[in-house]
């Protein structure tokens, strides 16, 4: 961002938090707002007017992941994590999470397959190439006038 804040940069702001988690006795400090506002789930608890909520059935590495995530739009995901952080999408309805998790282990490949894949893209991306060679050589008003003038 340019101008203004960035939601990251305001997850820095800890005296201006309005709410807590508690996850395993780890306490988080959040703002309301960004939490309801991405998740209504998260609406939901947050919205019961008490100022903090307790998550025990959740790794406090994984909340802080979340959190992260809901401030920033960048979720990290390893092999550690992947099935926990999956487990909090879809708790918490948060698609981009489950997405990216979907997305890091379609990605996860032997050797062989990801080989295959850049093959698979360059031949891809020639075949673009060459179908946007014809369709721009046709696609003029008048058909005649990629030909030589001989035909016409």
């Amino acid at each position: 961002m340019t101008d203004g804040i960035s939601l990251e940069k305001f997850s820095s702001f800890a005296d201006l938090c309005d709410f807590t988690f508690i996850v395993n006795g780890k306490a988080f400090r959040v703002h309301r707002i960004v939490f309801a506002a991405q998740s209504p789930i998260f609406a939901k608890i947050i919205t019961n007017n008490q100022n903090e909520a307790v998550i025990e059935d959740m790794n406090e590495d994984t909340f802080d992941e979340v959190k992260k995530y809901l401030y920033s739009g960048k979720v990290h995901v390893t092999d550690k994590n992947d099935r926990s952080l999956l487990t909090a999408g879809e708790r918490f309805e948060l698609k981009e999470i489950v997405a990216a998790v979907q997305l890091f282990r379609n990605c996860r490949m032997e050797p062989m397959k990801a080989k295959e894949l850049e093959q698979l893209k360059i031949k891809f991306d020639e075949a673009k190439y060459l179908y946007k060679m014809t369709r721009d050589r046709y696609s003029t008003r008048n058909p005649f006038s990629q030909l030589p003038s001989r035909f016409y």
